[in-house]
């Protein structure tokens, strides 16, 4: 297995559950991975998986964990004993995670510690890509879990997903044009970034905390940042959208399951504006002749009004509408 995040999740898991046995720890692999292509797109571990008599199966993983390595003992099942047992040799390095990276894996713990294999296994087997493949087949990750139906039961199996299905479209769009600059992709992608916010505004409102508030503070640094690359450097617009996502879904998964305390996610948003402000300078360093950063005009405007919608937002009682008077700006 090359990849060192897969075996320090394998590792990880091993660690906090014990006796996950070998099916659990093959489920836990395909959720986080199914979790991850919904909110982001892309998969942490692996692209495709084998479709087997118990469900969906990661093949690095399977072929890791049927035998003792360097980085873990395994005992065989026994007639006492029937499932597959794990003692890691070394500590996880979860150092290779990022924050979303590890809350999304201690949420798919905690979901598949409440289901057997058996029952873990019976989740997988309600999917149209395990039913209607042959034992053996290779399954893309974009195509184990498909339509709404199949993410519910995902959901109700303890996986949460979030209210914000498929953001990453942001960042398909965000990856096309770090590879050619695209002035078409550019405008889908403003245009999904000011979705992106409108959806940020409604949860703020039905979480008015403060550290949602440094977040917000965060998303603006962000929005003006991409919008600086997006004209000097186009190169870097895919890893500003893809930490820009992680930080999204860690913040709001962290608050909406309680995973995570609020003020750790007021230290981490401090910390990921302070990110964002270090790679806007650094933009700002290396701009093209061409391109001049205007002191007012059309930017300042749009970041008052940003910051109108934010504390606006924040003021709101949940579900309330309160209209924004952005002609008092403008004029």
């Amino acid at each position: 297995m090359g990849a060192p995040k897969e075996m320090n999740s394998l590792l990880y898991a091993m660690t906090k559950k014990p006796f996950i046995g070998r099916t659990r720890l093959m489920k836990f692999i395909f959720f986080v991975d199914a979790v991850s292509f919904y909110q982001r797109g892309k998969p942490v571990f692996e692209p495709e998986y084998l479709r087997m008599p118990q469900g969906h199966v990661p093949p690095a993983a399977y072929s890791v964990t049927g035998e003792p390595n360097d980085f873990f003992d395994v005992t065989y099942p026994k007639f006492l004993h029937p499932h597959y047992g794990f003692h890691p040799k070394i500590d996880p390095d979860i150092q290779v995670f990022s924050k979303y990276e590890l809350f999304l894996i201690d949420m798919v713990l905690m979901a598949i510690g409440n289901h057997t294999a058996k029952d873990a296994s019976k989740v997988t087997h309600r999917f149209k890509s395990w039913e209607e493949n042959p034992d053996g087949s290779r399954i893309p990750i974009e195509q184990c879990i498909s339509g709404e139906d199949e993410w519910k039961v995902l959901e109700e199996s303890g996986a949460y997903l979030g209210e914000f299905q498929k953001f990453f479209k942001l960042q398909s769009i965000a990856n096309a044009i770090s590879k050619e600059n695209n002035p078409d992709d550019v405008t889908l992608l403003t245009r999904y970034i000011d979705a992106f916010e409108r959806e940020l505004d409604v949860f703020i409102q039905s979480y008015p905390v403060d550290s949602l508030s440094e977040f917000y503070d965060a998303h603006l640094a962000w929005d003006d940042t991409i919008r600086l690359a997006l004209q000097g450097d186009p190169a870097t617009v895919s890893q500003l959208t893809s930490d820009h996502c992680d930080a999204f879904y860690f913040v709001t998964g962290g608050l909406s399951t309680k995973m995570i305390t609020v003020p750790d996610i007021g230290t981490y948003c401090k910390e990921y504006y302070s990110k964002l402000e270090e790679t806007r300078e650094g933009l700002l360093k290396q701009k093209t002749p061409s391109y001049r950063y205007p002191a007012g005009g059309v930017d300042n405007i749009v970041s008052e009004v940003m910051q109108v919608s934010r504390n606006l937002a924040m003021q709101s009682p949940s579900g309330e509408m309160i209209p924004c008077l952005i002609s008092s700006i403008i004029m």
